[in-house]
């Protein structure tokens, strides 16, 4: 082996051992989340937001027909599901349809009034009845009950006015009425996380966690009401869904790319743990790593997208991390990352899996802390339902996540399964409108 390959291979440990976790790391991640969310359960200053959702998960005996209106992005969706009663569901049908950017961009009056637009035209020949209808709003929202709820910012491109610190369940109320579809109740307002949980908590009745691992990514998860003192640590009905926000944790190992990437971002400080995990930010993290070996002349890029900013998106981390046994030109075909060599391309796949296991492996520490907060000793069967495209289409992270939750969960780790989810923005939220008669009387 020449001096260029053994220089070459010493410095691609030394990247992979910065993105290494061990398990006394993953212990001390646990330990500090703990401490977070119990801080942020009393209201004090925590990194997690512990926001109470004002619902408990459905019983599973729910029935009708419901609508969901989902509002995550740029586009909105509209959504007819019938409950059976027995836990199962289906969705009658959709309709979709792209925001247009004046409006994203406008009066918050004229995009309410497109938004109630188009459900009059999902609804076309049913105009008479009572129908209700869940609110997926992904925006950040300080929820005051199951129906109201306080645009704290917008996000994603929306600056629409006369929002902010405005009660969206109201202003989609009033659309409504304008678009004479005031027999429409908004039974539910909720975000996408939350609905997972539901979605899958109607046919499943150990479900109670729910993970989003997407673009972005967050968590949430059944409380005993006398635990959340700002409610009031209230008595009576026993448990809540508390959306944690856990995208903000910061209690975690950073290296020099984490760094990198927070203070070229546009919250710097902010979201730690989210630029660590979520799929908008782990195939950046892996070029600046790639970018190094570049820098320092340890390998060629050619052409190659790389190179640049941006020039790796995570959507291909998943080609290049199961790399291993694939021919060449399968890899080059699958990234589109042209102008590598073989030998280099290697060494680019190493780094993309050690940047996917540790996103893994910090998701298993948190969604393992939170198990522990409910069931210490893990005595009683747990689902996680789980939703978002790097759970999804990236089998490192999905593998290395089950089995980095066994090790940390231990000898009672086979009472907590995993459930693929989808769709919980949308039929997630028409469960949580059918079962709102328990919260919002």
């Amino acid at each position: 082996m020449n001096s260029k390959i053994k220089s070459k291979n010493r410095t691609l440990r030394e990247i992979e051992r910065e993105f290494y976790l061990s398990n006394d790391d993953l212990a001390k991640i646990i330990s500090s989340f703990h401490d977070e969310m119990k801080t942020g359960l009393t209201g004090e200053k925590s990194d997690l937001k512990m926001l109470p959702a004002f619902t408990d998960v459905p019983s599973g005996k729910e029935k009708g027909t419901f609508l969901a209106l989902d509002i995550g992005g740029t586009n909105l969706r509209v959504i007819e599901a019938s409950l059976s009663g027995n836990g199962s569901l289906k969705v009658l049908r959709s309709s979709k349809t792209r925001i247009p950017a004046a409006l994203m961009n406008g009066s918050g009056t004229a995009l309410f009034d497109f938004i109630a637009s188009h459900i009059a035209k999902f609804l076309h020949t049913k105009k008479s009845g009572k129908f209700k209808l869940g609110f997926t709003f992904s925006f950040p929202v300080e929820q005051k009950s199951l129906t109201s709820g306080l645009l704290i910012t917008w996000t994603k491109g929306f600056t629409a006015s006369g929002v902010v610190g405005k009660d969206v369940t109201k202003l989609l109320q009033m659309a409504l009425r304008r678009a004479g579809l005031g027999f429409i109740e908004i039974a539910a307002l909720a975000n996408d996380t939350v609905g997972t949980l539901a979605a899958c908590a109607y046919s499943c009745r150990t479900c109670d966690i729910g993970a989003i691992f997407g673009t972005g990514t967050n968590a949430c998860y059944l409380e005993k009401l006398s635990k959340i003192k700002k409610v009031g640590g209230a008595k009576g009905r026993g448990r809540m869904i508390i959306n944690i926000e856990w995208g903000n944790f910061s209690k975690l190992p950073r290296n020099e790319f984490d760094i990198l990437i927070d203070d070229r971002s546009n919250n710097p400080g902010r979201q730690v743990m989210e630029k660590m995990i979520s799929g908008m930010y782990l195939g950046e993290l892996a070029r600046m790593a790639i970018r190094k070996l570049y820098d320092i002349g340890e390998i060629e890029l050619g052409k190659s997208s790389l190179r640049r900013t941006g020039g790796l998106h995570t959507s291909q981390l998943s080609a290049l991390e199961t790399a291993k046994g694939k021919k060449y030109s399968e890899i080059i075909e699958k990234t589109g990352l042209s102008g590598i060599s073989e030998e280099d391309l290697t060494v680019v796949a190493a780094i993309s899996r050690a940047v996917v296991i540790r996103a893994a492996k910090i998701s298993a520490a948190c969604l393992a802390a939170v198990i522990m907060k409910m069931d210490p000793r893990i005595a009683r069967k747990h689902t996680i339902a789980v939703d978002g495209a790097l759970y999804e289409n990236h089998p490192g992270f999905s593998r290395t996540l089950r089995n980095s939750m066994k090790t940390l969960l231990g000898k009672n780790s086979g009472n907590v399964r995993i459930r693929k989810t989808a769709d919980g923005s949308g039929i997630g939220v028409a469960v949580i409108a059918a079962a709102s008669h328990r919260w919002t009387h």
